[in-house]
């Protein structure tokens, strides 16, 4: 009996150290799993960004789609020196596309540093061109019907025609419901909205 009892034990103890290792085991799964959530939240995360970049990789093409045809006529075509022919046609053309737009549109001035490279590729093309750009100047109100611009952050007022080649104008209106716009703070009485940069100004700044 005493050794039956010694041989129960002995088993009891067998099993006691296996639940202990498969204790162990069930607590390496419950970390592997936390893992691998870790891992699915990463993910996850990394899906929102790769969606957030498709959208704006779409918007992107959509304007080149948009600009394709005036960029072959007037930057490859015969008339790649008529700038403010550009302009206008491409105003005309985004008017056509939204109801009831209004004559107002905004100038957007790339960020000073890329502006920098652009004059720098521009000097290179066109070493009989003379180009400069002021840093101070960030965006400018215009009116179509105006030839006078009003320089928001400097309050200049300057002729049309000098207008420097890499602006473009961009309707404003309460119909960019889709976009991101913030109220623009009041800079020496002129007030305006201002619309976050946009991969396609570098581009049309490079092609122009």
């Amino acid at each position: 009996f005493s050794n039956r009892l010694t041989n129960v034990e002995n088993h009891l103890q067998g099993v006691k150290t296996n639940l202990k290792g498969v204790k162990t085991d069930l607590q390496g799964v419950k970390t592997d799993l936390e893992d691998v959530k870790t891992n699915l939240q990463g993910l996850k995360g990394n899906a929102t960004n790769l969606t957030t970049y498709v959208d704006g990789l779409t918007s992107v093409a959509v304007n080149i789609q948009l600009l394709a045809p005036l960029f072959y006529q007037y930057v490859v075509g015969a008339h790649a020196s008529n700038w403010h022919a550009l302009k206008r046609d491409y105003f005309r053309l985004k008017k056509k596309s939204i109801k009831n737009a209004q004559t107002t549109f905004e100038i957007i001035i790339t960020h000073r540093n890329i502006i920098g490279h652009c004059i720098e590729l521009l000097t290179m093309i066109q070493p009989d061109k003379s180009i400069a750009f002021n840093a101070s100047i960030t965006h400018i109100i215009v009116n179509q019907t105006d030839v006078i611009v009003d320089y928001a952050y400097k309050h200049d007022f300057i002729p049309i025609d000098f207008l420097t080649m890499w602006e473009i104008y961009l309707p404003i209106g309460e119909y960019r419901i889709d976009e991101h716009k913030h109220v623009h703070i009041d800079v020496n009485g002129v007030k305006g909205t201002q619309r976050k940069g946009c991969c396609i100004r570098l581009l049309i700044s490079c092609l122009r």
